[in-house]
């Protein structure tokens, strides 16, 4: 085609500078002519497509060709090893020209101008496999420095991944692609920051909380961080609670294990805690034992705090009250406020420390001044009886209620009773119900029996004998499944069956 259109030209200025002379300005129309010749020829059209690269935007899943056609676009064995372990992790399939998984959007060969991408990630995250060759020399690093730097003014997130890397460990090039994602757009301009601690809404029930010190978003996008312990970790506690990533125990497990054998507190921590509940391993309470001692060396106060609940229970090692003491103590001088309250509760009881009312009511202070539910209820039933403190029916009320907000069920039924007698706060016979109510669907006998006899006596709810047998069955059925209750409050089963004949009386 463009050969035709340069013999054409030829010709008519063949014949232009036949007219030249008897027409001047002929010559330069001919020159113009040769100028658009010469630059035809300078700058050639690009040849047509070949088949594989058109087939690109426009095949489907269904065609068995698909992944050679996108993998023909890799440039290097480690591109191609890279993007075959990244369809596989994510499922990737093609659609319009990319491939797509859940979550995950991945583009090749991308043109941002002057440069080009050997990957993409959900259009914000550039992804470059480095091999040694090209990218060791300080001319080359000092020409990568100045493309991220350029990338990331147009928006763009960059993580490098050597191709030893991709060769050797395919996953853990993956994994590292995953976690950048999780982590969100950010720069590579790494730096620690004082944050929200990331919470761990699934990892205990005790509510463990980790360290305050986290790591901010940017940190996430290093390579160095990503390898480091501290980033498994992290990448541990969101597999945990599938943020943002497919939840999966073993994974957390996985990671952390490694983590923990590089001697990080924080994983030996986490670990402890999924294998006594055997989540993503097999339950151990001798194992967990072993890595709360590990983390616990190191001044963690979180696993301090557990495992000196270990020895108080006798959990995978023998029992010791005074350990337990001991090693609450250590948490205590850190600002627990778990060991706090755990430390109080072995002074009120005279456990493995000397009995001291004041003692507990301290160390219940201080864990409810940063907002332990159980202390505040603790403190609350000291304020009650006048035992280390003096009696105050008000300021038990107030440290109640800041119990009960935090849906705890036991001060929600100590709350309701107050209302119910006018102890502390106004006596209301509706609060009392709503708030028995609330402890009863949690489960707690006593709130339930307290409930029955509001139905039977249609206080502060419409008086139904039938509802009130119902919630009397409850707690007879929470009465059996805890002889403990019942053999120290002999009275219980006996004004379950009092009330629940004096129903029966009325249906």
């Amino acid at each position: 085609m463009y050969d035709k259109t340069i013999a054409i030209r030829l010709i008519i200025i063949a014949a232009l500078c036949l007219l030249g002379f008897l027409f001047p300005l002929s010559f330069i129309v001919a020159a113009w002519l040769g100028w658009t010749i010469y630059e035809t020829l300078k700058n050639p059209p690009p040849p047509p497509p070949d088949e594989w690269y058109t087939r690109r935007w426009t095949t489907t899943a269904a065609d068995p060709r698909w992944r050679s056609d996108f993998l023909a676009f890799c440039e290097s064995p480690a591109e191609t090893e890279f993007l075959e372990a990244m369809i596989k992790a994510h499922n990737l399939t093609p659609d319009k020209g990319v491939l797509k998984g859940s979550g995950l959007t991945l583009d090749l060969q991308v043109s941002v101008k002057p440069y080009r991408l050997d990957f993409l990630a959900n259009a914000w995250l550039v992804v470059e496999i480095d091999g040694a060759a090209y990218h060791s020399s300080p001319e080359a690093v000092a020409r990568d420095k100045q493309r991220d730097k350029f990338l990331r003014t147009q928006g763009y997130a960059v993580l490098r991944i050597p191709a030893k890397v991709v060769f050797d460990t395919p996953e853990k090039a993956v994994e590292k692609v995953n976690l950048a994602i999780a982590s969100g757009r950010i720069s590579l301009n790494a730096a620690f920051t004082e944050q929200t601690p990331l919470t761990l809404t699934k990892i205990s029930p005790r509510k463990v909380q980790p360290n305050k010190r986290v790591i901010s978003s940017d940190v996430l996008r290093t390579v160095r961080f990503l390898d480091s312990a501290e980033g498994q970790t992290k990448m541990a506690l969101m597999y945990w609670n599938g943020r943002d990533v497919t939840q999966s125990d073993s994974e957390a497990v996985r990671l952390w294990r490694i983590a923990a054998k590089k001697g990080y507190a924080e994983a030996q921590l986490y670990l402890a805690i999924a294998i006594r509940e055997g989540r993503g391993s097999a339950q151990s309470d001798s194992e967990a034992v072993h890595l709360y001692r590990l983390a616990a060396d190191q001044g963690n106060a979180h696993a301090q705090n557990q495992l000196a609940f270990m020895y108080r229970e006798g959990r995978g090692i023998q029992q010791d009250d005074t350990e337990a003491a001991r090693l609450y103590q250590l948490a205590v001088t850190q600002g627990h406020a778990d060991a706090q309250n755990n430390l109080g509760n072995f002074h009120l009881e005279g456990r493995a420390v000397e009995q001291n009312n004041h003692e507990a009511a301290r160390l219940f202070r201080l864990a409810s001044e940063q907002g332990s539910a159980r202390a505040q209820l603790n403190l609350s039933l000291l304020y009650s009886s006048g035992c280390g403190v003096e009696q105050n029916y008000i300021e038990a009320a107030r440290l109640c209620r800041l119990s009960a907000d935090q849906g705890n069920a036991i001060a929600q039924n100590n709350l309701a009773t107050m209302y119910r007698d006018g102890r502390g706060v106004p006596q209301s016979d509706t609060e009392a119900a709503r708030l028995f109510r609330l402890a009863a669907g949690q489960g707690i006998g006593p709130a339930q029996r307290n409930l029955g006899i509001m139905y039977r006596d249609g206080r502060g709810v419409t008086q139904s004998d039938t509802e009130a047998a119902h919630f009397f069955q409850l707690a007879s059925a929470w009465a059996k499944a805890n002889p403990d209750y019942v053999k120290n409050n002999p009275t219980f089963m006996h004004q379950i069956s009092f009330a629940a004949i004096e129903s029966q009386k009325k249906l």
